[in-house]
């Protein structure tokens, strides 16, 4: 964390965005074998830095919440219950509302294996549920084909769980827009 706020003193930015690719001692999902690993051995302490990230609060969002699943789950067909991590997520939600920081909804996992956004309807709706209404859509585009795909999808279902905003940031301001009522048959 001090190495990012020195970073992040050094231009003026739009937008913040924070995620935890790995935690301390260990490499990010992407390298990791996850196809024997005990799962609460890393996923425990994941939460936990997800939760350390917000409650130092200096980013603007909480991005790609359940990024490990996107391995675990889709490049190695694990299921993962996460019920078992509940009260670590309520908690982390509920800093992120204190602390007023967004959480993204990241379309990537709708064109990869996992085949569902980050996070995933349920954890969208335990977040309205608690109070939750500042979301950013973010595809993850690593590449210029990517750029805003599944976009659509992700607002129709935030639409459908109750969000009627969203919002993106301006010089580190959140600047909201309706993304509109949900579409009737």
């Amino acid at each position: 964390l001090p190495y990012a706020e020195e970073m992040m003193g050094l231009l003026s930015y739009d937008y913040i965005l924070g995620s935890v690719h790995n935690t301390p001692g260990q490499e990010d999902f992407y390298f990791m074998d996850c196809s024997g690993i005990d799962l609460d051995r890393v996923l425990t302490p994941y939460f936990e830095e997800l939760i350390r990230l917000a409650e130092w609060g200096k980013t603007d969002s909480i991005a790609h919440l359940t990024y490990p699943l996107r391995y675990i789950e889709g490049k190695y067909h694990r299921k993962v219950d996460l019920s078992r991590y509940s009260d670590r997520i309520d908690q982390l939600f509920r800093t992120m509302i204190g602390k007023n920081l967004a959480l993204e909804v990241n379309s990537s996992g709708l064109r990869q294996e996992i085949g569902r956004p980050m996070p995933d309807e349920r954890f969208l709706h335990r977040y309205y549920e608690l109070g939750g209404r500042r979301i950013i859509f973010g595809s993850d585009a690593h590449a210029a084909g990517d750029f805003g795909a599944g976009i659509r999808e992700c607002m129709a279902l935030c639409r459908r769980i109750g969000f009627r905003e969203a919002c993106f940031f301006r010089g580190r301001k959140a600047q909201t827009y309706s993304i509109g009522e949900e579409e009737q048959p």
